[in-house]
């Protein structure tokens, strides 16, 4: 019970930083980079997809 909690509270921006709580700190950081670079590495991969897409065109032409 208490795990599930900690994990609610680490992925939520918002309550470990108004709690205070230092040792939820670093893991929040570190669940927020990984988030950031999932949304990095999605948007990489709609622009290779629309980039190779333009090219199967352009080579048709």
């Amino acid at each position: 019970m208490f795990k599930n909690t900690a994990t609610k509270l680490a992925h939520n921006t918002t309550i470990p930083a108004l709690s205070g709580n230092k040792d939820l700190r670093p893991l929040q950081d570190l669940i927020t980079a990984e988030k950031t670079v999932l949304v990095s590495l999605q948007k990489l991969s709609v622009d290779f997809a629309q980039a190779g897409e333009a090219l199967r065109v352009w080579g048709a032409a």
